[in-house]
């Protein structure tokens, strides 16, 4: 019987706490990035990531040249939520 696979789920905001929309998001398990894992953050600054194996991940975001990152583990047939603050 396969793993059922998990969703991880945030949003990214600036130093201020608002919104950035555009960014980039890529999810990386381990020290790689993995580079054809990534999305753009929608107006109000989520983005989504499903079917992502369990385990733990660093998920970093990218926008205006400033990056900001976040430790997050999935955990079978769960949603896990971040919050990424560029700075």
């Amino acid at each position: 019987m396969a793993t059922p696979m998990g969703t991880i789920a945030g949003r990214v905001v600036g130093p201020s706490g608002a919104p950035v929309a555009g960014a980039t998001v890529a999810i990386a398990a381990g020290s790689q990035p993995h580079n054809d894992i990534a999305a753009v953050t929608a107006a109000d600054g989520s983005f989504r990531f499903g079917s992502v194996r369990p385990g733990d991940y660093r998920v970093e975001a990218h926008a205006q040249g400033v990056v900001g990152s976040a430790a997050v583990t999935v955990s079978s047939g769960a949603r896990a939520d971040v919050e990424i603050r560029l700075a």
